[in-house]
């Protein structure tokens, strides 16, 4: 499948780009991809397969501005990841997901993704690529979707777009279905393959495939998106992934005032009003990303942010951002009123400060109300945020039915039981899917390859619904600082040996807790503090392939069969950032105590048995 579509995408690039860039190498740029046994696929870390120039430009006008060159220049890079993307969804092979006969084969198209990680080099470059991803995803029934700014030379070799995506298989075809439809005549307008699993998928009157909620106009209760792409994505009636929400009053689609915190409130409150429009809460998060301006952490007391971040954050979610369950679409009694009859969340909040200090203890009592979030800093957001939540949700459906559990790993020493060299278990060949154009690992600066010291500490925390079918698991590595705010000393570490006991950690705890298998892991995400951003940070060419050589190791050993089929191995992606924090923090440690250099989210779905379970426990009464 590799061999094929490297091939294609050479040919086919170098006939529609040849115009503009006849003088960049051309390198085998190949996407990681996983698909799991529900036709559930991640493609991820889809980059241009060169880096344009401004002498790749046609027609340059002399007045452009740099950024305006740079923004031209992002296009033609987004447009090749368009077009990256479009050859992988024509071939991704549904047999690998267990289908046979008439549903296999090869068949997806932009329409069947369901949601949309966009990481670019400057936020300014935003507008210019909107205009090419709405003609690629157009703006019907369109995939969710987060965006935000990683920083000029942060991605690798120079480039200033990479995009990830999760598609599922069928789900645009399923949603673009009229009720009148005959399903025999499917074939007549799908492929076979196809027609034939979308079928199966209308026939269950339970569960629907994929459904969508678009705000397309100025409302009371969420922002109109700003640009072509959904607020939510439902899949199964089970799993709701949510688009980045920012801070943006929904009635007048401005930033709320008040800084940095008063703007996370607000993302929190836009994101209850959207769950609380699929009947939803935010206690049905199972996990999520929260972004904070690199300026905001930076220019203060990094602990103290986090800390704000996270007292913000647990506040609000206990609180369902002040929105009251059925409020959005008038489910609730009018008798009923909002806020305890104040005019206002932070009013309320104020007026009821001593019950709710009464209440914290109770917050901090129940570890299952902790909701596991990664937070970390970037330079920028759109619309010119300092703030942006981005989550995965249970729907109210599966939560009323099955069980929601936490569960964590706190402060688990990375080196004992390990001797002061290399072993051999630890000497695992790097494997390149592809020239990441990352540049030459700096060995002067990352020190000889020797096991990580007793300062640096592994925590994790995990969020599952129901047994063997949905888990996300946070996983952070953080040195042990000396004093309070003081920075940690660097050391040399051994990146395979770290990047090991971090995948154990979340590994374990969805094998063992969620009793999910390995190989229903979809996507693995790691974020590191770029070192250019840090003293202590890492160099991206080293993470990409230890984490490469760490998956293949993992699944390696793993238990499921065919684990060494580079198609079963999960899709993974390097993000960098300025910081990064994990909350909850372990009760005994502070955030002061801590600086976090990696932080991973693994994400495991088996929505086959999600769907199956929720029909089991709700007594087959949904519709």
């Amino acid at each position: 499948v590799k061999e094929e579509v490297t091939t294609t995408i050479s040919r086919e690039e170098s006939q529609t780009s040849s115009s503009t860039m006849k003088s960049i190498p051309r390198f085998c740029n190949l996407p990681q991809v996983k698909i799991l046994g529900d036709g559930l696929a991640h493609v991820s870390e889809i980059y241009a397969q060169y880096v344009p120039q401004i002498s790749d430009l046609d027609n340059i006008d002399n007045e452009l501005s740099l950024d305006d060159r740079e923004a031209q220049l992002a296009v033609l890079e987004a447009k090749c990841v368009f077009n990256t993307l479009r050859l992988i969804l024509s071939r991704l092979d549904w047999s690998l997901s267990g289908y046979e006969g008439e549903m296999s084969g090869h068949s997806a198209t932009a329409k069947d993704v369901v949601f949309v990680h966009l990481y670019l080099s400057s936020i300014s470059h935003f507008a210019k690529i909107n205009t090419y991803y709405q003609q690629f995803f157009g703006i019907v029934l369109p995939p969710s979707r987060s965006c935000v700014a990683v920083g000029e030379n942060a991605l690798p070799g120079g480039r200033r777009v990479m995009l990830d995506c999760i598609v599922q298989r069928g789900s645009g075809a399923y949603m673009r279905i009229q009720p009148e439809t005959d399903l025999d005549t499917l074939s007549t307008f799908l492929p076979k393959n196809n027609a034939t699993y979308v079928k199966e998928q209308k026939m269950n009157p339970h569960h629907k495939l994929r459904s969508t909620l678009h705000v397309q106009t100025i409302s009371h209760w969420a922002p109109i998106c700003v640009g072509p792409y959904s607020q939510a994505n439902t899949l199964r009636s089970g799993i709701i992934f949510l688009a980045g929400q920012i801070g943006l009053v929904p009635a007048t689609m401005k930033l709320v005032e008040g800084g940095w915190a008063k703007e996370l409130s607000q993302c929190w409150k836009n994101a209850a009003s959207v769950l609380d429009a699929l009947e939803g809460s935010l206690k049905d998060v199972l996990g999520g990303v929260v972004y904070i301006c690199s300026d905001i952490v930076g220019g203060g007391s990094e602990s103290e942010i986090w800390e704000l971040a996270q007292r913000i954050s647990r506040e609000t979610i206990k609180q369902n951002g002040g929105i009251t369950a059925g409020q959005i679409d008038q489910r609730t009694l009018n008798n009923v009123e909002q806020y305890g009859g104040y005019e206002d969340y932070e009013t309320w909040k104020e007026m009821t400060a001593s019950n709710q200090s009464a209440n914290d203890g109770d917050m901090n009592d129940n570890d299952n109300d902790d909701v596991p979030l990664l937070m970390v800093a970037l330079p920028q957001m759109p619309k010119g945020a300092v703030s942006e939540v981005e989550l995965v949700c249970a729907t109210n459906k599966a939560t009323e039915c099955l069980d929601m559990e936490n569960f964590y790993s706190w402060s688990l020493n990375s080196s004992e039981a390990k001797n002061d060299d290399c072993s051999s278990e630890q000497t695992i060949p790097t494997q390149k899917g592809w020239e990441m154009s990352y540049g030459n690992l700096n060995e002067e600066k990352h020190g000889p390859v020797c096991n990580h010291k007793e300062n640096i500490e592994i925590e994790a925390v995990a969020r599952s619904i129901g047994k063997g079918c949905s888990v996300i698991s946070n996983v952070v590595a953080y040195f042990q600082t000396e004093a309070p705010g003081r920075a940690p000393k660097c050391v040399p570490l051994n990146l395979i040996s770290l990047l090991q006991d971090m995948m154990n950690s979340g590994i374990n705890s969805i094998e063992g807790k969620s009793q999910l298998d390995i190989s229903s892991t979809l996507h693995i995400r790691l974020f590191y503090v770029n070192s250019s951003a840090h003293d202590c940070g890492f160099d991206a060419s080293a993470l990409q392939c230890a984490l490469q050589s760490v998956i293949t190791w993992k699944w390696k050993s793993g238990s499921a069969k065919n684990m060494m089929d580079v198609n079963h191995l999960p899709a993974c992606s390097v993000v960098p950032v300025s910081a990064i924090f994990m909350s909850p923090v372990s009760s005994s440690q502070t955030v002061r105590d801590k600086s976090i250099l990696l932080g991973m989210q693994i994400i495991a779905f088996d929505l086959i048995h999600l769907q199956t379970e929720m029909w089991l426990h709700s007594n087959r009464t949904y519709n």
